[in-house]
């Protein structure tokens, strides 16, 4: 036995179980909760995007103006995407279960990694869009360029 207990001298104290070690029915539970992951991610991201552009619109639009509607229009985008990307991934395989038993499972599944890829770049698109609205009102503000440099500066610190 190794320091951890294991007889494999794998696990506790090293970095971690080789994938083809791991029990199948440790496996799928793993998967199973990958795949609840990503139908909580499309729920939770709507809310959570949501309120970040309507605090935006009350605190660097005053007025209904262009960058009004276009925050607003950015927020029926983002929650008309991630309410696709719910049902994709709701519908991912039929059965579902061949999500996480995978060929074990006769049934047909939609591209699952085409689906992540295309759904992790209109994430990021979203997110930089989300950067980038308020800048023009901070470039807008009657303050030293010194100051909207730094405050811009704040903003772009998102991107990292």
């Amino acid at each position: 036995m190794d320091e951890g207990g294991n007889e494999e001298g794998e696990g506790v104290g090293r970095l971690g179980v080789h994938q083809w070690n791991v029990p199948r029915a440790h496996y799928i539970k793993f998967l199973k909760y990958v795949y609840t992951e990503e139908l909580l991610y499309c729920v939770t991201i709507i809310p959570t995007k949501t309120s970040i552009l309507l605090q935006q619109i009350h605190v660097f639009i005053p007025a209904k103006n262009q960058l009004y509607y276009l925050t607003h229009s950015l927020i029926w985008l983002n929650a008309v995407q991630y309410i696709i990307i719910f049902l994709l991934f709701t519908f991912l395989c039929t059965p579902i279960r061949r999500v996480w038993e995978g060929d074990l499972v006769k049934g047909k599944c939609l591209d699952h990694k085409a689906l992540i890829v295309s759904g992790s770049g209109l994430n990021v698109l979203s997110d930089f869009a989300i950067l980038v609205l308020p800048i023009s009102s901070i470039w807008r503000l009657k303050l030293p360029m010194r100051k909207k440099l730094r405050i811009s500066a704040v903003f772009a610190m998102g991107l990292l």
